[in-house]
């Protein structure tokens, strides 16, 4: 129900501000620096970006992005890289620069590694299970390929908003490594299955600066 809801949120925003005054927007930059999410709904490592934006021609533009992933806590510690590619062709009349409604066909190609815990039971004598806890090593990698229709605001002051929705394919890859016995205070359940792919909605939001 939440990303449902989430869903909505994203599709009706760029709609409700589209009667933006044009006198308040910039028209004379040619490149945009942004931070924000872009990912997918149901699975994505790389939630989030930093992007630049960068005009190739009249109404079109190439965007590259670079989306770091850290995460550490008691049971596993993440680290990993993805990178995106997308063109941009801005379909809005009465418009200049890199502003309005636009599509976007892009793609994300990402890498993972992952140091983690769990718990493996053994029910051979279903009367007495017994568990050991374990510690493993994974590397993961991720593909998507994804289009996205949305709104893109610019202001005189160089302030950006850039909302979007779409649909892509993604495709994860999960390869363990070696796992071994441990000794810790805390048994954890982990699982992580080998290969998730489908097709899902995709949202993006991001502010920025354009010059």
């Amino acid at each position: 129900m939440k990303k449902t809801i989430l869903y909505l949120f994203f599709i009706g925003t760029p709609f409700c501000l589209m009667a933006q005054n044009g006198k308040k927007m910039n028209t004379n930059h040619t490149n945009i620096i942004k931070i924000g999410t872009a990912t997918y709904f149901s699975d994505d490592d790389f939630p989030f970006a930093i992007s630049w934006e960068t005009k190739i021609a009249n109404k079109q533009s190439l965007q590259f992005g670079i989306s770091p992933r850290l995460l550490k806590n008691d049971y596993e510690n993440k680290k990993g890289i993805a990178v995106s590619a997308a063109y941009r062709y801005y379909i809005s009349k009465g418009r200049e620069g890199l502003q309005g409604l636009y599509l976007s066909p892009g793609v994300k190609f990402g890498t993972l590694k992952n140091k983690f815990t769990y718990t493996q039971f053994d029910y051979t004598n279903p009367m007495q299970p017994t568990y050991s806890n374990k510690e493993g090593k994974s590397t993961n990698t991720s593909i998507n390929v994804f289009t996205t229709f949305g709104k893109h605001w610019v202001y005189k002051s160089g302030f950006s908003l850039d909302i979007g929705v779409g649909l892509g394919y993604y495709n994860n890859q999960y390869k363990d490594d070696v796992i071994r016995s441990i000794n810790t205070p805390y048994p954890y359940v982990y699982y992580k299955p080998g290969n998730t792919y489908g097709i899902d909605a995709n949202f993006a939001i991001s502010i920025g600066y354009a010059f």
